[in-house]
């Protein structure tokens, strides 16, 4: 079993078309996918670039103790949007150790384990955020096709200039999938 994880497995009830399939990240090929191109996608909520850094540090805050209740205010107060069409953001593989040490910097609770990877565009306020948790990232290969690499999972704040996202890596669950794909 991994350590830490953010992934679940849903039973669909009629299978989805071979065409439209996404391979699995596994270990042979992780460190070659980190040069491809890397996209998050989701519905995930968007933040008013506006907002005070003041707010946007306490709503945080709140999401950590409490996440429904946090992101169901800020929706409502206005200071985000959730879209309703699916969004995506063009983002890179972050290196591991660099971002183990940026989030080590914050303190005890902030650690990035070996099952978990980062991604982000630091600096454009591209990112995944609320709501997108669950959502694939992908790498596109040269043959135009795409392969899972991580899960939305957490991060610190929403598009931060400094922190990544972080996401569950694939590759870590692949044995797991495996195993509970058998039986169904």
């Amino acid at each position: 079993a991994a350590e830490y994880g953010d992934v679940a497995l849903l039973k669909l009830a009629e299978p989805v078309p071979a065409k439209l399939l996404v391979k699995l990240s596994d270990a042979s090929v992780d460190a070659a996918l980190a040069n491809y191109p890397m996209t998050v996608t989701g519905w995930g909520a968007t933040f008013d670039e506006n907002l005070d850094p003041t707010i946007n540090a306490l709503f945080n805050l709140a999401v950590r103790n409490n996440p429904g209740l946090a992101l169901r205010s800020a929706v409502k107060d206005g200071n985000m949007q959730v879209p309703e069409n699916l969004r995506e953001a063009s983002i890179d593989l972050i290196d591991h150790e660099f971002c183990k040490k940026r989030y080590g910097s914050l303190g005890e609770g902030w650690k990035i384990s070996n099952t978990e990877i980062c991604a982000g565009a630091p600096g454009t306020g591209k990112d995944s955020c609320y709501g997108d948790s669950g959502g694939p990232l992908v790498a596109q290969l040269p043959d135009g096709s795409f392969r899972q690499v991580g899960v939305v999972s957490w991060g610190y704040e929403c598009g931060h200039p400094v922190f990544p996202g972080v996401y569950a890596r694939v590759s870590s669950f692949v044995p797991w999938i495996k195993s509970v794909m058998q039986g169904n």
